[in-house]
């Protein structure tokens, strides 16, 4: 039987196309399984601790299309960046009609923020929670795992945000 001999050179280019070789096949699964917030699970190794609302909002009322908007820059405090895909969610009595949900993750780095913008349709002012309500987001942690944390938006006055916000259109006769 014969020996089959590679010069040192073709050894090393044959090492160099399976280090290649395995580094895209695992590239091509982690894209299949961590790319999207709908593919992958709830639970996520990197916790994501400080990421909340900054100080302050906008808000905005528009009585003929009984819409209310609410811009919010949301804060990360983390020592790493994170990934936002989705955030708010609709609640008895109003309807979210626009969110923050993009095609593709925006990314949050350490110790800056994002603005962040949603538009509530007010279906039933007597079904808005009079109490906390907190904010659904969509985030990814460092190790690219998905999962929902939950932040509370600030209000107004001694009201939370979704009766504040809502109180121009609530607060009148036409209810």
């Amino acid at each position: 039987m014969r020996s089959l001999s590679f010069p040192l050179r073709s050894k090393l280019e044959v090492v160099i196309v399976l280090i290649v070789a395995v580094g895209v096949g695992w590239g091509i699964w982690a894209v299949e399984n961590h790319s999207h917030p709908s593919t992958t699970s709830n639970a996520a190794s990197t916790p994501i601790q400080f990421l909340y609302q900054g100080g302050g909002f906008r808000s905005l009322v528009d009585n003929e299309n009984r819409t209310v908007t609410y811009t919010f820059d949301l804060e990360n405090g983390n020592a790493f960046g994170v990934d936002v895909f989705h955030a708010g969610a609709s609640m008895p009595g109003l309807t979210l009609e626009k969110n923050v949900g993009w095609t593709t993750p925006r990314k949050d780095r350490p110790q800056s923020s994002l603005s962040e913008t949603l538009t509530f349709r007010v279906i039933d002012c007597g079904l808005i929670p009079r109490g906390i309500v907190n904010m659904p987001l969509q985030v990814s942690s460092l190790d690219g795992s998905w999962q929902t944390i939950w932040i509370s938006p600030v209000g107004g006055a001694t009201r939370q945000w979704q009766t504040y916000l809502t109180a121009p259109l609530c607060l009148t006769p036409s209810q």
